[in-house]
């Protein structure tokens, strides 16, 4: 029997490095590739281990996705998987890749003034990030979260059942799989991109994650406005309202929460100093 070919973990690290060197990448992806392969929390057990030796079979299907990353794919679709909140959830294309703003949301929470033990929901859940770390932070809370998406409430059902957190799912738009229920917290990151910002929007975005899930219409404020609407309606009195928006609607965003009678509008920024989150409380 012929002996099959081998390969050390260093010798392809730097095979792949150097291909996205050429065509102006970063090696950082290419590293926490191998690293999530390979199963290791972090880099350093990876470079530990860069003398282990694979066989051809292995190196042929580390391969195969290699070349995608290359070719433009998200690292988080190529694992299937990203970091959010401290811990590894699933992805997929169906879902969006939750961005650091999205876990920022967490922190804008006014938690002090919301039950340990009440009900929150997560409108638009996709991979259930929000839900599922609400669900860590407040143990005892009911977290309910919904999606339009299918195979989005798939991927969150999927993520609750491997970190073991007991969320009531359900498939609808917006509030329409919640009629007559109340909740002391409601957050959501909604679609707030235009249709002109989607135009001109990064293609490793653009032709990648899904469309429905970033774009709500020609102003970008399509899905808010319906959330702004009709939320006071799901809240118990002096319940919370959490939202992502677009950096650049913050004023107009307040403006359409006033207009609906919104008791408490406050916004918040993110770590890159912009106008990301508003809080809001009904009377």
């Amino acid at each position: 029997m012929l002996e099959v070919e081998k390969l050390s973990v260093k010798e392809l690290l730097n095979k792949w490095r150097f291909a996205a060197k050429q065509i102006g990448q970063t090696a950082i992806d290419i590293d926490w590739f191998f690293c999530r392969k390979f199963d290791y929390s972090c880099l350093s057990d990876l470079y530990f281990n860069e003398d282990k030796f694979l066989d051809k079979r292995f190196v042929c299907e580390l391969e195969f996705d290699l070349k995608r990353l290359i070719e433009g794919c998200p690292l988080e679709y190529v694992l299937g998987e990203c970091f959010f909140d401290g811990e590894w959830i699933q992805v997929h294309s169906s879902t969006l890749i939750p961005r650091q703003e999205t876990e920022e949301l967490l922190r804008h929470i006014p938690w002090g003034h919301i039950p340990y033990d009440g009900r929150y929901l997560d409108l638009g859940c996709g991979s259930g990030c929000l839900a599922l770390s609400m669900k860590k932070i407040m143990s005892n809370a009911i977290v309910c979260a919904s999606d339009i998406c299918s195979l989005a409430l798939d991927v969150a059902h999927r993520n609750a059942k491997l970190l073991l957190r007991d969320i009531i799912f359900r498939e609808g738009s917006w509030f329409s799989p919640w009629e007559g229920e109340l909740f002391d917290l409601i957050v959501s990151n909604p679609p707030y991109l235009g249709e002109e910002e989607w135009i001109n929007i990064d293609r490793s975005v653009k032709d990648f994650e899904p469309k429905k899930a970033l774009v709500s219409g020609a102003t970008g404020l399509e899905h808010l406005t319906i959330i702004l609407q009709q939320a006071q309606s799901y809240l118990v009195k002096r319940g919370h309202l959490v939202l992502e928006i677009g950096y650049l609607q913050c004023k107009e965003v307040e403006r359409i929460a006033r207009r609906f009678g919104w008791f408490s509008v406050k916004s918040q920024r993110d770590s890159f100093g912009k106008d990301r989150f508003l809080i809001l409380s009904c009377d």
